[in-house]
């Protein structure tokens, strides 16, 4: 069984002049077998405002909203593209992770909608980060959709600061990644890839 866990550093050059960067690093435990198909990682969609590089807050219902100047380094595009790859990579089931546009062959493509990356604020509860992914597993030979799920990771922040607001979005990413790894195993194995 897969077990992925985030881990992150609040280091002063965790602020980079432009903006946070996520540091959901997934952790192995346990043994995974390994599988006889490869993998490329299409590039997420995303619709506004989530595919900007604001932290995002909503509030009760709300559509999310710029959490006053924080922004991140890149865009959760690009934050997920790359951590959904070190997670299947940490996972050392499948021999080679491709991200779209590097030429590599794979069996499966994983394509992604973004469907929540934001802090919520709940009323009468406490905040929240929820990053939540929809996934589409997809045979490369044929096209043929193998699979869809929907993926979600939250974490409580220790305050509003943007340095724990980020640390949650690190531990919520984390735990979708960990979800979305073991749903495409799973799926993958039971698909026969031509």
């Amino acid at each position: 069984m897969l077990g992925l866990t985030a881990c992150g550093s609040l280091s002063p050059t965790r602020l980079w002049q432009r903006g946070y960067a996520l540091q959901a690093t997934p952790v192995l435990r346990g043994s995974i077998a390994p599988v006889g198909w490869n993998l490329l990682i299409i590039m997420p969609n995303a619709i506004p405002p989530l595919d900007g590089q604001a932290i995002l807050s909503a509030e009760d219902g709300m559509p999310p909203s710029a959490m006053g100047d924080s922004k991140w380094r890149q865009s959760p595009t690009l934050m997920v593209r790359d951590g959904l790859r070190d997670a299947f990579l940490q996972s050392g089931a499948i021999q080679h992770v491709g991200i779209e546009g590097d030429g590599a062959p794979a069996s499966l493509a994983l394509q992604s909608n973004i469907a929540a990356f934001q802090l919520e604020e709940p009323s009468g509860e406490p905040p929240r980060v929820r990053v939540a992914l929809d996934l589409v597993l997809i045979r490369s030979s044929d096209g043929k959709k193998l699979g869809f799920s929907s993926v979600a990771g939250q974490a409580k922040p220790d305050d509003l600061r943007p340095a724990s607001v980020v640390k949650a979005f690190d531990e919520a990413a984390g735990n979708a990644f960990r979800e979305a790894v073991n749903w495409t195993l799973r799926t993958g194995e039971r698909q026969p890839v031509e």
